[in-house]
């Protein structure tokens, strides 16, 4: 059996608060762009004429963040052992993507669409960079609690830039293009002087020691660790995916004007997002990852069954509205556990490698399965869709169970030793 063992310098008392305070501002930095290209953009480049077709097409500005593995390497070895580079360098990105924000003023999205497309492509790469020099920092600094912490406090941020930019939506509505992104900037401009809250730690206080975490990516992509959490991304997070993909095309069938959906999503959605981020990041430091991804994997397969039994015989824009929520608040409830098993079986000078992987790989399971929601509802029906989709992530569930969730207690790092 490998074993596992790791030397941590106790934080200081005022620490674990200014940790808190870094990560949720951070998410909120980069959720502001992404938030806002998710759920306003294709709205407003849909009013100002664009097709569909093109419209469509905004999905691939995420690219960069969902590959940002390709690119993880280099900033491991631009932050070595060094808490204090990943935070400069997760600073950095920040600074860069108000910059960015501030190209966005030029452009006319009726007109200069590919400028805009380019420019909110650069943000998704500067906001994946900096998260995985943020997740280099973490992985430097903080042992099993702190990283199970970590999660639920950058969702917690996450859902609070996207409440943030969607109430500032509706309340400049109708006031143009350059309110809209002055709103923008001066929100990332709030995040990023309060990220700088974040400890200024210049050396790393956690040495993981542990057999399982091999040199290479290569070899850790076939570790057991990461086969597993692969598995769940494709099970509980690609039934998800069926169902996040189809939600656009659902409401507007359901009876929500395209501008309602955007407002439930902007807001609503990240409002409960924001309360299921705060209960299961309770949840994840009690119990760990798995306990969390069992209990969210059977959830959401009883709740997509019930929704394909009842559809469509209960319909309509309330109805629709409703699974907005509960879809949305079961996806941050999934993103916490597996982000905490992510930060516990990575380890070594390529942590924040083996993070990345394993965060685009389950961004990337999101964006495929998404891609194929259309087609399946169109072959198998909006009920075997969803009928689809619970038993993915029941089977899902169920074997996050097997692997980890009979042990309540002891520690996620022990559990995933083989």
């Amino acid at each position: 059996m490998n074993t596992s063992s790791s030397s941590v310098v106790a934080p200081k008392p005022h620490e674990p608060r200014r940790f808190a305070v870094g990560l949720i501002t951070f998410s909120a930095a980069i959720s502001v762009p992404m938030t806002y290209c998710y759920f306003v953009l294709p709205a407003v480049l849909r009013e100002t004429g664009h097709p569909a077709e093109i419209v469509a097409t905004i999905a691939l500005v995420y690219l960069p963040y969902a590959l940002r593995v390709l690119w993880a390497p280099l900033v491991d070895r631009f932050g070595a052992e060094s808490p204090l580079r990943f935070r400069r360098l997760a600073l950095m990105c920040l600074v860069a993507n108000v910059l960015a924000l501030m190209a966005f003023m030029p452009f006319d999205p009726a007109r200069n669409i590919t400028g805009v497309f380019a420019v909110a492509t650069t943000m998704s790469f500067l906001s994946g960079t900096g998260q995985t020099a943020l997740d280099g920092y973490v992985l430097r600094v903080w042992g099993e609690e702190g990283r199970r912490r970590a999660p639920g406090q950058q969702a917690i941020g996450f859902a609070s830039g996207g409440v943030i930019v969607g109430v500032g939506v509706l309340i400049i509505d109708g006031q143009g293009w350059t309110a809209m992104v002055t709103l923008l900037i001066v929100v990332s401009v709030a995040c990023m002087l309060l990220f700088l809250f974040l400890p200024r730690i210049p050396e790393a206080r956690v040495t993981i020691n542990a057999a399982r975490v091999s040199a290479g990516l290569g070899r850790f992509m076939r570790s057991r660790p990461a086969l597993q959490l692969m598995a769940m991304s494709l099970m509980i997070n690609g039934g998800m995916g069926l169902i996040g993909g189809y939600m656009p095309i659902f409401q507007v069938d359901s009876g929500l004007t395209s501008g309602q959906a955007g407002i439930f999503g902007a807001v609503g959605s990240n409002l409960c997002g924001l309360i299921a981020a705060m209960i299961a990041g309770v949840l994840v430091v009690r119990f760990g990852g798995w306990i969390l991804l069992t209990g969210v994997g059977v959830v959401t397969a009883l709740v997509f069954a019930g929704i394909s039994l009842s559809h469509p015989a209960v319909s309509g824009p309330v109805f629709a509205v409703l699974i907005t929520f509960a879809a949305m608040s079961l996806g941050f409830i999934y993103l916490i556990g597996h982000r905490a098993l992510s930060l516990s079986v990575s380890g070594g000078p390529r942590a924040a490698s083996q993070t990345a992987f394993l965060s685009s790989f389950d961004f990337s399971v999101v964006i495929i399965f998404g891609s194929m929601s259309g087609l399946i509802a169109a072959t198998i029906g909006v009920s075997g869709l969803f009928a689809l989709a619970s038993g993915t992530t029941l089977i899902g569930g169920l074997a996050a169970f097997a692997i980890g969730g009979r042990r309540l207690s002891e520690p996620v790092s022990k559990i995933q030793q083989t």
